[in-house]
């Protein structure tokens, strides 16, 4: 994910620039509130020294459960959540379970970016996508301008789908 941080860390600057209500959170081995970071007017990447608490290794289901936990209040009907990984999970895949369960009930779009879906044969087979996926109301790739254009131009941030018994849009 190192190589597309700077495509997404300017992508959450111009959502967070918007007229929307945004809040931005980095997660690795634990959840960090980025907005203030990326609320100055110019961006210059976010300073490893601010993001102290993160180390190596993902594990989505913790973070998750915190960003469920700490900012819960923000989470309701109206909310697009999106989740930017390539789903490789070093963590409890049941948390994960657990976790992305409370949060497809509890948000009005659970979007998932994964910049690997561009990669020749890529495969979402890794614990942590496959766990994932069944909650997930759009699974799109996400990893430069252009992809993020057709991403837009499919609306997918305009109308719910429609499927009926299921939460998985590719």
């Amino acid at each position: 994910m190192r190589d597309y941080a700077d495509f997404y860390l300017t992508l959450a600057w111009a959502f967070i620039h918007s007229p929307a209500r945004v809040e931005a959170f980095v997660f690795s081995t634990d959840i960090k509130r980025v907005t203030p970071l990326l609320e100055r007017k110019i961006i210059r990447g976010i300073p490893m020294e601010a993001l102290v608490e993160l180390k190596g290794g993902t594990r989505i289901g913790l973070s998750l459960s915190r960003l469920l936990h700490r900012y819960g209040g923000c989470l309701r009907g109206s909310t697009y959540l999106i989740v930017v990984s390539d789903g490789y999970d070093t963590g409890n895949l049941q948390l994960l379970r657990k976790t992305m369960n409370i949060l497809a009930a509890r948000v009005g779009r659970l979007i998932w970016m994964n910049p690997l879906l561009a990669e020749a044969g890529y495969e979402p087979v890794s614990g942590g996508i496959s766990t994932a996926l069944p909650f997930i109301d759009h699974f799109i790739d996400v990893h430069d301008g252009a992809s993020w254009r057709t991403a837009v131009q499919s609306r997918l941030f305009y109308s719910r789908p429609n499927l009926p018994g299921m939460r998985f849009q590719c």
